[in-house]
């Protein structure tokens, strides 16, 4: 069993030994699996798959928000004794690396690359936005709920279509601000 409070990072999953009925042990062996093939502890970020060189492994915004999403489930219904928080904490650290001047919305692409995405998705800055708002009811970090109003206020409400003859909302959302 794993000490209370160990990162990820120094744990060894070994899924030979979990019950086909423990889907909990399941779920944390691949996590744990997942951390070992695609992430950069050094940097808090993730690879996109396995097969390229540094240069272009280095995942879109869209899987990092996942990454990110995946750990805070785990934090919400593991059993195990993993420290999830931190390792949330430190994925939430590695998201500034796709903004490009530290506030605002997340790009793409990662932005140390030198292949900085011109887009920003309105869909990847949602993702994070609500994963984020169901973290701040659990941590109540005032941080985490200023980026959240922070990516709301500041891109989030301009992806509303509107109505450009009474400028009200129209529905809907766009997927992409070029």
């Amino acid at each position: 069993a794993a000490i209370v409070g160990t990162s990820p990072d120094n744990l060894q999953g070994n899924s030979q030994n979990i019950r086909p009925d423990d889907f909990s042990a399941q779920a944390d062996a691949a996590y744990l699996h997942m951390r070992r093939l695609l992430h950069y502890p050094d940097l808090n970020l993730y690879r996109e798959n396995t097969k390229f060189s540094w240069h272009h492994q280095i995942a879109d915004f869209w899987s990092h928000t996942v990454a990110i999403d995946a750990t805070f489930q785990r934090l919400q219904t593991s059993r195990s004794r993993i420290d999830y928080t931190t390792d949330l904490n430190h994925q939430i650290a590695g998201a500034e690396h796709y903004r490009t001047n530290g506030s605002g919305p997340f790009r793409g692409s990662y932005a140390q690359t030198g292949e900085i995405s011109p887009f920003n998705y309105y869909d990847d800055n949602g993702v994070i936005s609500l994963t984020l708002l169901d973290y701040y009811k659990t941590c109540k970090d005032p941080r985490i709920l200023a980026t959240v109003k922070n990516l709301f206020d500041s891109f989030i409400v301009g992806g509303i279509p509107k109505d450009l003859v009474n400028n009200i909302p129209v529905g809907g959302m766009r997927w992409m601000e070029k």
